[in-house]
């Protein structure tokens, strides 16, 4: 699961719009959305989110990281 994030997170470094990804590839609820969560507060991530997620700036995307929801970009 996590080489297929890391296949993901190479489309979108070549170009490819992350909310297209995520409508074509994602299991989330969010996945029609684009991948788009809206705004959330910090403490409702998932703790080994939670620290990846303070650290990015406006449009940048993480490595994949699992949970044990699942992977997340």
């Amino acid at each position: 699961v996590e080489q297929g994030g890391m296949r993901l997170l190479e489309q979108m470094q070549r170009g490819a719009p992350f909310p297209l990804v995520a409508r074509q590839f994602s299991q989330a609820p969010s996945a029609a959305a684009g991948g788009d969560i809206g705004w959330i507060a910090a403490p409702e991530l998932s703790p080994e989110l939670q620290p990846i997620a303070e650290r990015l700036q406006p449009g940048q995307v993480s490595l994949p990281v699992r949970t044990q929801n699942g992977v997340y970009i």
